[in-house]
């Protein structure tokens, strides 16, 4: 007898956002855009190099105002306007404006190993950090249905 060809059911996607995703996104493409670009994936979209050197030093490791830093907005210019800075007080001398493409060749080779630690860590501390914490988040996932909100946010 012939093999009954049977129709797969098709597996319901769910369009919810994942908090946690975004999480590890935003600290993923964070880790991207300080590799090559030197600033914070907050800092690239909202931020100009004028402003980043009107922060100061820098928090979260992150030194505002060094010289190789690229932001969006100097991207789509074609060329970044860095500052050059000279002894320990690191004073501005001036500006001077480098190809974009070898700035972020420079950053990437001076960033490089901190980026690919970053990149292959965050997924598995996401990872061991979701096994760990099973119960708080079964317990997120609970209050988010109680408020109706479970086919829109998950955890």
């Amino acid at each position: 007898m012939a093999k009954r060809k049977t129709q797969r059911k098709s597996r319901r996607k769910s369009s919810a956002v994942s908090l946690t995703g975004m999480a590890k996104g935003y600290m993923l493409g964070s880790a991207a855009t300080q590799t090559l670009f030197n600033v914070n994936l907050y800092d690239f979209f909202m931020a100009d190099h004028a402003s980043l050197i009107a922060k100061g030093g820098g928090g979260l490791g992150v030194t505002y105002g060094s010289a190789n830093q690229i932001t969006l907005r100097e991207l789509l210019r074609g060329k970044a306007q860095i500052s050059q800075y000279t002894g320990a007080a690191a004073t501005v001398t001036g500006t001077r404006t480098m190809p974009t493409m070898d700035l972020i060749k420079e950053n990437f080779y001076a960033n490089w190993v901190q980026g690919a630690t970053s990149m292959i860590t965050i997924p598995i501390a996401f990872k061991l950090g979701k096994k760990f914490a099973a119960p708080a988040l079964a317990e997120g996932r609970k209050a988010f249905k109680a408020i109706g909100l479970n086919n829109t946010v998950t955890v």
